[in-house]
This record gives structure tokens, sequence and C-alpha cells, in this order.
């Protein structure tokens, strides 16, 4: 997506009515008022004074813009995985553990979370690691009940708000739009397209995968695990899960991106058109598989090993991209090690796939007698290096051009 012109975004009142007297949109539109000698574009002066009322930019489709999109590139960034599978906990642990990165600073890194994603993102951080409880889990999307007369067919939804970070380095600028989509919303192509049409415009699509889908897996880990792992293995959240409802889920994401850009449906997008990381979450119940276990060599190389929480020296992060790649490839094959077939259905759906270990807390929640499940110790794992690797996949940050 690119930036949009401020003669591009219709402008409403607090009350969400249109603003009438504003420069058209139209490209049509601005070339008369220049030759009717009317003002355009929009002044600034203008622009601030709208903000102050209260005014928000909408598209010409009547849903709300985040501000930003006014100003610079935007790439939108879906976050694709079962209820329960950490995409809000890793996101709320990756901008924690980037804000306090010296190592990023001293790269000219420069982030920011919108004001109103700051907002909610400091209420989760809030609870994820001073409260020590589990965020709750994204929800499949639902519907109004009073919208007669909708402006378009997602006019009916409950807005979902995207987290917008906005990045800058020495070469340019762009704005990050993280936006949380339950499994359940994409388990079809039409189901995906009428409540997640964002995930068609996606620059990068992340899907957030368990070690739970491997029922083999499950089965070791509950015959060799603690009592707080075996317990936790059985959370309601994942029930649903299973390997065959994950690769219809990334079959028809990949479906939809591809009718929407105009590919041919046996063609297999990729980079540069669009980057795809599986973030193999929850990585640290790994370390409880049996030694002799086909994945075993990579998880001692690639996973937070099993005192990862009891003072490991390990390092959270690489944060060097070539390094962050390397990872990738060993994290590939312990992939496939653990779920081949879906393996197979992420490489035939996306060329150039990356692949990426990370622990949101580092720890699985305990119950406590009063305060429902908690977190005996919050310990991010790989988390940053999620961040790191989007920005050096983003041209405009590196010099390039998209």
């Amino acid at each position: 997506m690119k930036s949009f012109g401020e003669n591009d975004v219709e402008w409403r009142d607090h009350n969400d009515r249109p603003i009438p007297d504003v420069a058209p949109r139209t490209r049509w539109g601005r070339v008369a008022n220049l030759l009717e000698g009317r003002r355009s574009p929009i002044e600034g002066s203008d622009i601030l004074a709208r903000i102050a009322k209260g005014m928000t930019p909408h598209c010409p489709r009547g849903c709300v813009l985040p501000k930003q999109m006014l100003d610079r590139p935007t790439r939108v960034i879906g976050l694709v995985g079962e209820t329960g599978s950490s995409k809000t906990s890793v996101l709320i642990s990756m901008i924690k553990g980037a804000d306090d990165n010296r190592e990023l600073a001293r790269k000219g890194i420069d982030f920011n979370l919108s004001p109103l994603s700051y907002q909610a993102w400091s209420v989760a951080r809030d609870r994820q690691f001073k409260e020590r409880r589990p965020v709750p889990g994204t929800v499949p999307r639902m519907t109004h009940d009073d919208v007669a007369e909708p402006v378009h067919h997602w006019s009916n939804l409950i807005a979902r708000e995207p987290l917008v970070v906005e990045a800058r380095t020495d070469h340019g600028a762009v704005n990050y739009l993280f936006v949380d989509l339950a499994g359940e919303d994409a388990l079809t192509e039409q189901n995906a397209a009428s409540v997640s049409p964002h995930l068609a415009l996606a620059d990068f699509l992340w899907f957030f995968i368990t070690p739970n889908l491997s029922s083999d897996l499950v089965a070791e880990i509950e015959s060799r695990g603690p009592e707080d792992v075996v317990l936790n293995l059985q959370d309601f959240g994942e029930h649903n899960q299973d390997i065959e409802r994950t690769k219809i889920m990334v079959r028809e994401i990949s479906n939809m991106w591809k009718r929407f850009r105009g590919m041919h449906p046996d063609k297999t997008p990729g980079r540069p058109r669009i980057g795809v990381t599986v973030i193999l979450t929850k990585a640290d119940l790994l370390s409880h598989i049996a030694p002799e276990h086909p994945a075993a060599p990579y998880v001692a190389r690639v996973a937070p090993p099993a005192d990862w929480t009891d003072g490991s020296t390990r390092e959270a992060d690489l944060l060097d991209p070539e390094l962050i790649r390397a990872r990738s490839v060993e994290t590939s094959s312990l992939f496939f090690e653990l779920l081949p077939q879906l393996h197979n259905a992420i490489s035939s759906c996306f060329n150039d796939a990356m692949y990426l270990p990370a622990a949101a807390v580092g720890h699985v929640s305990q119950l406590g007698s009063e305060q429902g499940r908690y977190y005996a110790d919050v310990k991010p794992y790989g988390v940053v290096d999620l961040f790191v690797s989007l920005l050096a996949d983003t041209p405009e940050l590196r010099g390039g051009r998209r």
C-alpha cells in the first residue's frame, strides 16, 4: 500500500458524518480545482484543525484510516493463527523487547507505536509482564447488529484496530500495520474475503504454528514433561487445532491473495511480492522431546534450552539478518521433522518462507488458586529477531524500492 495523499481520504466528524468541504479525491477533481483557481491540495494547517476538532480520515469506502497513512508508505502484516497460538503475546513481547534493545538503537533504528496503538499495547504489556497473566486470545470477527444500510460489504463488521508502528532508518520510513486474525476466520477463501479482506493487501504474512499440532509430539511431552507443561497442553484455546485444518487455512489465504493480485491459481507467490514467515511459537515446549527424536539436533540449536528461565546464558535474539536467515534454514528442517505435511503445504503455497522459533513468555502458564492462570517467570525468546527480519525485508528502510 502506498501512502494516502491528503486529498485521497474522506474526513468525518465525531458523529461519523462526512465533512463536505474537502478537496476531491480523484485526480481529475484536483486538476479541475487548479483550472478553476480553487485551492488544492488541502493545506497542512487545515489538516491540523480537522484533527483538533476530532475529525478522522476515512478511505473512500468509509473505513477509518490511521492518521500515519497520510504521511508515508504503509506495509500490512497479517498475523494468522488459531486462537491460543500466541499471536498477541508474541507481538507484545516483540515491541517490548525492541524497546529495551541497545543494539537496534546503535544501528539507527527508530520506531514508535501510534498513540492509539500504545494505549491498547500498554494494557496488554502490563498484564503479561507485570501481572504475569496470559492475555486474551483473538476471537473470530463479529458483526454489528444495528447497521441498517452498510456503506460497503464490510461495514457491518466490528472494527479490528491494527497495531500501528512507525519505523525509520537513515534510508527512509514506513508504517507497519499488524492485523491479528483468528484462524477460524480463514478456513475458506470466501470467509477470509468476507471478514478479513486486508489479507489480500498484505505485504507480509506471519503464520503462527505451535508444536501442539503434532499429536506425536504432544503425546511424547505428556509422557516426559513436568505437570505444569502437561496441563498447559490441554489449554482450551487450542483444542480445535490440527494439521489438516491448518493446511486448509494456509491454502485458502494463498488463493485469496493470488486472486486479488491477478496471479494464476497454479503460480506460487513469494518474495519480494509477499514475505511469509512461519513462526514456531511456544518453542520452549520443544526442550521436552526425547534426545533420540529426529528433531532433537535442530531443537538443540534453535529452540530455548531446558534451563531457559533458570539461568541460561544463551542470547534471546541473534539481531543480525544473516544469522537470522541461517537460523531460518535450521528451523525449517526442524519444522519438517515435526510437521512434514504442513511444511510441504506451506512450500507449495508460498516461495521462500522464513521459519523462526519464538517463545512469547518462555514458560508455560500455571493455574493459581485466586488469579487464574499465571506465569512463574516471563523471559521471551526469539521475538526481537522477528522485528529485525521484518526491517531487513522492507526495501524503504534499506535504500531500495518496492
